[in-house]
């Protein structure tokens, strides 16, 4: 069955990356794409490159020429692989959020416009499928012509939200011949009314114990759904955020979830959630149900 992935196309962001992205995931495996660009005009429905496209009657757009660039472009790469090419009318936040209905999968440069500022708390809490947020001039690593196969980090916790992660992440692993990291950080509760007070030693062990036992479980259950697949763990005392941009250095792809409140258990904002989206490697944020 193809996957249906939608790219967000903006003339006014670089678009290297989610372009050389789409690529090489059509090189892994069949896929539907689509590629969305959004703005607001009276358009009406017309042909481009053989993909239909929606553009004004009396003027091309600088979205409508980036679309066909990027149309022409995949199509010398991947030929066999259907593309489809849209230009919407509206808000771009809640375009994509309605087109996420009708996709598996949803790539977007963290360059583009609105996702720096709306997607943690907009597209990655509101999306109907994963969202993977790709740097700008992002392209894939080769080792004698072929894509290095890397490391697929997930931030490993023990709730459902998390799991849905985990097992994007195995998958995805799996998929591109990868190791698997699995990566939890804890921080010791707050002290309440007595925050100068030194930690007990005995509480700071009892809580890395008790991370630890929760990591390894994680483990194992995708180690018995994946049995050929490498995976490690890393246990982490710690803020999330700075913890993952460490691990994530190097990587294929990191994977973590949003929650209601925020991206992974502890809420992320500002400049903590903007370094996350604008890291070196791709991020797939994988919404709530």
């Amino acid at each position: 069955m193809l996957q249906r992935v939608l790219a967000v196309i903006d003339a006014g962001s670089d678009n290297t990356g989610t372009v050389n992205w789409v690529v090489e995931r059509a090189h892994m495996k069949p896929i539907h794409l689509e590629l969305s660009s959004t703005e607001v005009l009276q358009h009406h429905p017309a042909i481009v490159g053989g993909a239909p496209i929606m553009h004004n009657a009396s003027d091309v757009s600088q979205n409508e020429l980036e679309l066909t660039r990027a149309v022409r472009h995949i199509r010398k790469q991947i030929p066999a692989t259907q593309i489809v090419a849209t230009l919407r009318r509206g808000p771009p936040l809640e375009e994509i959020i309605f087109a996420s209905h009708r996709a598996d999968l949803i790539v977007v440069g963290a360059s583009t416009e609105f996702s720096s500022t709306a997607l943690p708390s907009g597209l990655t809490s509101r999306a109907h499928c994963p969202v993977v947020v790709i740097p700008a001039r992002w392209q894939p690593t080769t080792v004698r012509g072929a894509p290095r196969p890397g490391t697929v980090i997930v931030a490993a916790y023990d709730d459902a939200q998390s799991r849905r992660a985990i097992e994007f992440a195995a998958a995805e692993a799996d998929l591109r011949g990868s190791a698997l990291q699995m990566v939890q950080c804890w921080r010791l509760p707050p002290s309440g009314q007595f925050p100068a007070v030194s930690p007990n030693p005995s509480h700071t062990q009892f809580e890395r114990d008790f991370h630890a036992k929760s990591l390894g479980t994680l483990v194992d259950e995708v180690q018995t759904r994946y049995p050929l697949l490498q995976v490690s763990s890393s246990l982490q005392q710690g803020a999330a955020a700075g913890v993952l941009m460490r691990h994530s250095l190097g990587a294929r792809l990191l994977v973590i979830s949003a929650y209601r409140g925020g991206l992974i258990p502890e809420t992320l904002m500002g400049s903590v959630t903007r370094a996350l989206i604008e890291m070196p490697c791709p991020l797939a944020v994988i919404p709530p149900p």
